[in-house]
């Protein structure tokens, strides 16, 4: 299935596109029930979108909409949380510290544990079932989430977390399993860079082999790929 590409023309359509996408999806999974929950990416590629996003909730006072939103990451790094590869750090800064969203709806991985396998079952039995929202980015070697090539937890549909040894720094991590993406409600892919179009190709021309190229299972069901102006340049 082919997913909805939106592709922008600027830092600042980026930004507001994926904003204003996200908010529409909470508003719409809270119009069935009393709350939801927000799967939140790591990396670099989300950040001016949750920047725009707590800017736009702000200007909104949509505090009610994020008092009954439950926020859930898809991997982290095995760092403490004040590290600044943390993706934890990350969307504190950016987006949940300037929303003020209260420490008992952020369930963050506890991947600083000494016991990592142990800390993969804990924020498993946490997951919901399914995810309401779920953002994801793309690495340049089609990797989602910290699922990579060739590593055997992107190659089957399994659900839950793992601790996995990722072929970047910092190696160690929590990730989800294929299972959590491809059962998420509505998902959103952000995209930035003109170094993500052999990915691109990979993902949307190729064959199917999520085992090699992971960021495939972000194809199922209902999913909106938002590309900046570099990455908007590829051509499917």
């Amino acid at each position: 299935m082919q997913p909805n590409l939106l592709r922008t023309q600027s830092e600042k359509e980026y930004a507001q596109l994926g904003a204003e996408w996200i908010l529409e999806a909470l508003e719409q999974s809270l119009t069935r029930n009393r709350t939801c929950t927000l799967m939140l990416a790591g990396g670099t590629a989300p950040l001016p979108v949750y920047r725009r996003l707590a800017e736009v909730s702000k200007q909104r006072a949509l505090d009610e909409l994020w008092d009954r939103v439950h926020i859930f990451f898809g991997d982290e790094r095995c760092v403490p949380p004040d590290h600044e590869e943390s993706n934890y750090r990350q969307a504190m800064e950016s987006l949940l510290g300037p929303l003020g969203i209260a420490p008992e709806n952020v369930f963050r991985m506890h991947a600083e544990s000494p016991d990592v396998e142990q800390a993969a079952r804990e924020y498993e039995l946490k997951l919901p079932k399914p995810v309401d929202v779920m953002l994801l980015g793309m690495g340049e070697d089609a990797h989602t989430a910290s699922l990579f090539p060739g590593d055997p937890a992107a190659a089957k549909l399994l659900s839950g977390v793992a601790h996995v040894v990722a072929p970047k720094p910092p190696p160690n991590r929590l990730t989800i399993l294929p299972a959590v993406i491809t059962q998420a409600r509505t998902r959103l892919l952000m995209i930035k860079g003109t170094s993500k179009h052999a990915a691109l190709r990979t993902a949307l021309q190729g064959p199917w082999n999520p085992p090699q190229a992971p960021v495939q299972w972000a194809l199922c069901n209902l999913s909106t790929w938002l590309l900046d102006s570099e990455a908007s340049s590829f051509q499917a």
